[in-house]
């Protein structure tokens, strides 16, 4: 949105360029202050295992050797970082202390992968150069897919299952999310998002919930 607004307030575009005229020979000369950098990054989507893991129930070598792929093909496009959702739903890919394993590592609901996933993609980043960036959904609990309305579908210590008050469904009953204008809910996913901020070398940190009803 911020690259739209400036965008608009620039003059109109120049006419195109005398394409018989010699190219200009003159270096670019970076600004020293604002020194011109990239930022070239992969999305990996998690919820509903729309790219990795590719399926429920893998070993952990497969969701693993997923994973690597992934980091392998953002290296051979030249990507320089991957921007990994590590929180869907109300739940996580590391071993919180607010909230329950990700069903979408398991198949389960709050399933103990046995292995801690979000340690093994930030080493496998760095190992690789790339920026590893955490993308965080801070309000969704629920969706169509897993239960929508329906708390008994939630990890049995799931904080939207033990504080029903803190939930507002979407307009269709198709899924629940944290209420942000609640001043606990805000509190309590600032905590659980900064649980891995502070445990882990993570780059970035990106929030999606655009759909907020």
């Amino acid at each position: 949105m911020l690259l739209f607004a400036l965008q608009s307030s620039l003059p109109g575009p120049a006419p195109p360029p005398d394409v018989t005229a010699p190219a200009a020979t003159a270096p670019c000369t970076p600004d020293p202050v604002a020194p011109k950098y990239q930022l070239r990054a992969m999305w990996i989507a998690t919820v509903s295992n729309i790219d990795w893991p590719s399926r429920t129930g893998l070993s952990p070598a497969a969701v693993q050797a997923e994973y690597v792929g992934w980091l392998d093909l953002a290296v051979r496009l030249r990507f320089n970082a991957v921007i990994v959702q590590i929180r869907p739903g109300g739940d996580a890919f590391w071993p919180s202390r607010y909230e329950p394993w990700s069903r979408y590592l398991t198949g389960v609901p709050g399933g103990d992968p046995g292995w801690d996933p979000l340690a093994f993609m930030v080493t496998e980043a760095h190992r690789r150069n790339l920026q590893f960036h955490a993308w965080f959904n801070p309000y969704r609990v629920s969706s169509a897919g897993t239960g929508g309305t329906d708390l008994t579908k939630l990890a049995p210590a799931a904080p939207g299952r033990l504080h029903p008050g803190w939930l507002v469904a979407y307009p269709t009953g198709s899924r629940l999310y944290y209420n942000p204008g609640i001043p606990g809910v805000r509190r309590f996913v600032e905590d659980a998002i900064m649980d891995a901020v502070t445990r882990y070398d993570v780059d970035g940190v990106h929030f999606d919930d655009f759909f907020y009803p």
